[in-house]
């Protein structure tokens, strides 16, 4: 599996990995209208959305299976591995990767409710239970810090 940055080109494939893995993998802790919502990217608005990110994207068998971005503030906002990549290390190197890379002395995140066993394993704790909003939906989700 290799790291790189991401690039442009990547994008189809990208949001294409991360609406099957919110449809598959977050369905079981969100309920189906959260789920129609959140994995209603819109490929127009994707590009703007990375500006003054740094963003990764995991690649296996020439195929995106992950993908993660990071803001200087050391700020997390992405985190996707493809549905059938998952549990083989893949997040826990891109986010090692981005922290690396980071010029902050400390990271935060809203995790998913599904994501949050995943962040407490790599260190980060949770400071509050959050309820964000997306388009009329909302969600609950976690501000973590490490």
């Amino acid at each position: 599996m290799k790291i790189r940055e991401y690039h442009l080109k990547d994008k189809n494939q990208v949001i294409q990995m991360m609406t099957t893995t919110i449809q598959s993998v977050n369905s079981k802790d969100y309920d189906q209208s959260q789920i129609n919502v959140w994995s209603a990217i819109d490929p127009k608005r994707w590009d703007a959305g990375l500006t003054n990110y740094l963003a990764l994207v995991a690649i296996q068998n020439n195929q995106i299976v992950g993908f993660a971005d990071m803001d200087l503030s050391g700020y997390l906002d992405q985190l996707f591995v493809d549905r059938n990549y998952q549990r083989q290390g893949i997040a826990r190197q891109l986010v090692t990767t981005l922290e690396k890379r980071s010029p902050a002395a400390s990271f935060s995140s809203f995790a998913s409710i599904t994501a949050r066993p995943f962040f407490e394993a790599v260190g980060y704790h949770v400071v509050k239970k959050h309820i964000a909003e997306l388009r009329g939906e909302t969600f609950i989700n976690y501000f973590m810090i490490k």
